[in-house]
Protein backbone atom coordinates (compact mmCIF):
# COMPACT_ATOMS: atom_id res chain seq x y z
CA UNK A 1 0.00 0.00 0.00
CA UNK A 2 1.70 3.37 -1.18
CA UNK A 3 1.58 5.95 1.67
CA UNK A 4 -0.35 8.85 0.98
CA UNK A 5 0.72 12.37 2.24
CA UNK A 6 -1.47 14.79 4.13
CA UNK A 7 -0.33 17.70 2.60
CA UNK A 8 -1.81 18.98 -0.91
CA UNK A 9 0.27 20.39 -3.06
CA UNK A 10 0.56 24.27 -3.09
CA UNK A 11 -0.93 26.36 -6.16
CA UNK A 12 1.57 28.72 -7.22
CA UNK A 13 0.56 31.95 -5.81
CA UNK A 14 0.09 34.90 -8.03
CA UNK A 15 2.22 37.91 -7.73
CA UNK A 16 1.47 41.00 -8.56
CA UNK A 17 4.09 43.15 -9.69
CA UNK A 18 4.18 46.67 -10.63
CA UNK A 19 6.76 47.82 -13.37
CA UNK A 20 9.69 49.53 -12.16
CA UNK A 21 9.33 52.87 -13.31
CA UNK A 22 12.01 53.61 -16.28
CA UNK A 23 14.37 56.00 -15.42
CA UNK A 24 16.17 59.23 -17.63
CA UNK A 25 19.67 58.25 -15.51
CA UNK A 26 19.84 54.68 -16.99
CA UNK A 27 21.70 55.36 -19.90
CA UNK A 28 24.21 57.81 -18.42
CA UNK A 29 25.19 55.22 -15.66
CA UNK A 30 25.73 52.29 -18.55
CA UNK A 31 28.10 54.47 -20.03
CA UNK A 32 29.98 55.46 -17.56
CA UNK A 33 29.98 52.07 -16.02
CA UNK A 34 31.19 50.50 -19.37
CA UNK A 35 34.11 52.99 -19.17
CA UNK A 36 35.32 52.68 -15.50
CA UNK A 37 34.69 48.67 -16.86
CA UNK A 38 36.69 49.13 -19.74
CA UNK A 39 39.63 51.28 -18.18
CA UNK A 40 39.99 48.47 -15.09
CA UNK A 41 40.62 45.51 -18.04
CA UNK A 42 43.25 47.54 -18.92
CA UNK A 43 44.76 47.81 -15.78
CA UNK A 44 43.82 44.35 -15.71
CA UNK A 45 45.30 43.70 -18.35
CA UNK A 46 48.78 45.66 -17.83
CA UNK A 47 49.64 43.32 -14.78
CA UNK A 48 49.46 40.58 -17.03
CA UNK A 49 46.25 39.46 -16.78
CA UNK A 50 47.37 38.30 -12.98
CA UNK A 51 44.25 37.58 -10.64
CA UNK A 52 43.39 38.71 -6.93
CA UNK A 53 43.67 42.41 -7.86
CA UNK A 54 40.51 43.14 -9.63
CA UNK A 55 38.89 45.77 -6.44
CA UNK A 56 41.94 47.63 -6.69
CA UNK A 57 41.94 47.69 -10.18
CA UNK A 58 38.50 48.85 -10.67
CA UNK A 59 38.96 51.70 -7.43
CA UNK A 60 41.84 53.12 -9.84
CA UNK A 61 40.02 53.31 -12.82
CA UNK A 62 36.94 55.12 -10.79
CA UNK A 63 39.31 57.44 -9.65
CA UNK A 64 40.93 58.04 -13.30
CA UNK A 65 37.20 58.70 -14.45
CA UNK A 66 35.43 60.22 -11.96
CA UNK A 67 36.21 63.51 -9.96
CA UNK A 68 34.53 63.47 -7.06
CA UNK A 69 31.90 67.10 -6.62
CA UNK A 70 31.45 67.93 -3.43
CA UNK A 71 27.92 69.60 -2.78
CA UNK A 72 26.18 71.17 -0.01
CA UNK A 73 21.99 71.08 -0.19
CA UNK A 74 19.61 73.54 1.98
CA UNK A 75 16.77 73.60 2.98
CA UNK A 76 13.80 76.25 2.73
CA UNK A 77 9.99 75.53 2.96
CA UNK A 78 9.20 75.55 -0.65
CA UNK A 79 12.77 74.26 -2.40
CA UNK A 80 16.10 72.78 -2.29
CA UNK A 81 19.14 74.99 -3.32
CA UNK A 82 22.12 72.78 -4.10
CA UNK A 83 25.64 73.80 -4.73
CA UNK A 84 27.86 71.79 -6.36
CA UNK A 85 32.00 72.48 -7.01
CA UNK A 86 32.69 72.02 -10.38
CA UNK A 87 35.63 74.35 -11.13
CA UNK A 88 36.90 74.36 -14.99
CA UNK A 89 33.49 73.54 -16.44
CA UNK A 90 31.31 75.77 -19.05
CA UNK A 91 27.49 75.62 -18.49
CA UNK A 92 27.87 73.38 -22.35
CA UNK A 93 30.47 70.90 -20.42
CA UNK A 94 27.72 70.02 -17.41
CA UNK A 95 24.69 67.97 -17.59
CA UNK A 96 22.08 68.54 -15.28
CA UNK A 97 19.22 65.75 -15.18
CA UNK A 98 16.12 65.66 -12.61
CA UNK A 99 13.61 63.39 -11.73
CA UNK A 100 11.04 63.94 -8.87
CA UNK A 101 13.60 61.81 -6.32
CA UNK A 102 16.91 62.31 -7.81
CA UNK A 103 19.32 65.13 -9.28
CA UNK A 104 22.28 63.96 -11.57
CA UNK A 105 25.15 66.08 -12.24
CA UNK A 106 27.81 64.95 -14.81
CA UNK A 107 30.74 67.01 -16.40
CA UNK A 108 32.99 65.78 -19.24
CA UNK A 109 35.78 68.70 -20.20
CA UNK A 110 38.61 68.35 -22.41
CA UNK A 111 41.35 70.55 -22.72
CA UNK A 112 44.27 70.09 -25.34
CA UNK A 113 47.80 71.95 -25.09
CA UNK A 114 50.14 72.27 -27.24
CA UNK A 115 53.42 73.60 -27.36
CA UNK A 116 56.08 73.91 -30.00
CA UNK A 117 60.17 73.76 -28.76
CA UNK A 118 62.17 74.00 -32.14
CA UNK A 119 61.57 71.00 -34.68
CA UNK A 120 59.93 68.81 -31.40
CA UNK A 121 55.83 69.15 -30.66
CA UNK A 122 54.71 68.79 -27.24
CA UNK A 123 50.99 68.05 -26.90
CA UNK A 124 48.99 67.56 -23.91
CA UNK A 125 45.53 66.12 -23.30
CA UNK A 126 43.68 66.18 -20.20
CA UNK A 127 40.03 64.81 -19.60
CA UNK A 128 38.11 65.76 -16.73
CA UNK A 129 35.08 64.12 -16.33
CA UNK A 130 32.62 64.43 -12.93
CA UNK A 131 29.61 62.33 -11.88
CA UNK A 132 27.25 62.78 -8.99
CA UNK A 133 24.06 61.35 -8.62
CA UNK A 134 22.00 63.02 -5.20
CA UNK A 135 18.89 61.44 -3.75
CA UNK A 136 16.72 63.88 -2.76
CA UNK A 137 14.72 63.67 0.67
CA UNK A 138 11.56 64.88 -0.52
CA UNK A 139 10.05 64.70 -4.02
CA UNK A 140 10.60 67.89 -6.11
CA UNK A 141 8.72 69.66 -9.28
CA UNK A 142 11.47 68.45 -12.01
CA UNK A 143 9.64 70.98 -14.29
CA UNK A 144 10.57 73.79 -12.32
CA UNK A 145 14.00 72.99 -11.45
CA UNK A 146 16.69 75.68 -12.81
CA UNK A 147 20.65 75.70 -12.95
CA UNK A 148 23.16 78.02 -13.31
CA UNK A 149 26.96 78.20 -12.73
CA UNK A 150 29.07 81.22 -11.89
CA UNK A 151 32.53 81.32 -10.55
CA UNK A 152 33.14 77.62 -10.85
CA UNK A 153 29.77 76.86 -8.87
CA UNK A 154 26.97 75.15 -10.17
CA UNK A 155 23.40 76.70 -8.39
CA UNK A 156 20.72 74.32 -8.55
CA UNK A 157 16.98 75.09 -7.24
CA UNK A 158 14.88 72.68 -7.01
CA UNK A 159 11.05 73.47 -5.98
CA UNK A 160 9.31 70.88 -3.74
CA UNK A 161 6.02 68.97 -5.01
CA UNK A 162 3.35 70.62 -3.98
CA UNK A 163 1.12 68.39 -2.01
CA UNK A 164 -2.17 68.22 -1.53
CA UNK A 165 -2.71 69.04 2.16
CA UNK A 166 -5.41 67.32 4.12
CA UNK A 167 -8.68 69.07 5.78
CA UNK A 168 -10.38 68.54 9.06
CA UNK A 169 -13.88 67.84 7.92
CA UNK A 170 -16.50 68.44 10.57
CA UNK A 171 -19.16 66.07 10.78
CA UNK A 172 -22.96 67.60 11.40
CA UNK A 173 -25.86 65.63 11.99
CA UNK A 174 -28.36 65.37 9.43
Amino acid sequence: MKGQSAFAPAASPTVITMPEPVSTFDPTLTEIYNAIRNRAYDLFARRGYVHGQHFQDWLRAESEILQPVPVEITDNDEAFTLRAEVPGFTPKELEVKVEPSRLLIRGEAQRSQQRSAGKTIYSECQQNQIFRVVNLPTKINPDKVTASVQDGVLHIALPKATTVRANRVEVKAA
